[in-house]
């Protein structure tokens, strides 16, 4: 008879539910990954923003142009503003979502443990019945070599003398 787990359904659906909340974890992953790289470009687009200015203002600036560039300059603060305390928030669904990650992967692992034990106690007692089996047949063999059709004695298994008793 092979080895049966009685709770290999609840560790298939623990599997499955560690997946599922893996995935989300690399979704959040991705999405504090395209934040973070969006602020860094609109921190680049502002650094090259003041550098333009700086030069325009050398060679001089009408009004209008000042007032655009002030306005786009106030626009891309807004959006590292937003986009900023987007990542704060998506930083701790992360980390929420980390914990929930962890805790299924530990509840998987315990389960995964307890399949391993009952598993490794299956096939150690299967290896005493084998070796129980073995030596039965062993004195039943060696029982018809010293008695022929009779049961194997104790005493002509262990060498003992019919005198001594």
């Amino acid at each position: 008879m092979a080895f049966h787990f009685p709770l290999e359904t609840l560790l298939r659906l623990q599997v499955s539910y560690e997946d599922k909340e893996r995935r989300i974890l690399e979704d959040l992953g991705r999405k504090l990954a395209a934040a973070r790289q969006r602020i860094e470009e609109i921190e680049q687009e502002r650094r090259t923003a003041a550098r333009n200015l700086s030069e325009h203002l050398l060679h001089g600036l009408t009004a209008s142009e000042m007032h655009f560039a002030t306005a786009c300059d106030s626009m891309r603060e807004e959006q590292h503003r937003r986009l900023s305390n987007q990542l704060v928030e998506i930083e701790k669904e992360y980390r929420r979502q980390q914990a929930v990650y962890l805790e299924a992967r530990q509840k998987r692992e315990i389960l995964e443990g307890l399949r391993e034990r009952q598993a490794a106690e299956y096939r150690r007692e299967r290896e005493r019945r084998e070796q129980q089996a073995m030596d039965d047949l062993f004195l039943m063999r060696a029982g018809r070599k010293e008695l022929p059709g009779q049961p194997a004695s104790l005493a002509a298994l262990t060498g003992a003398c019919d005198g001594e008793s």
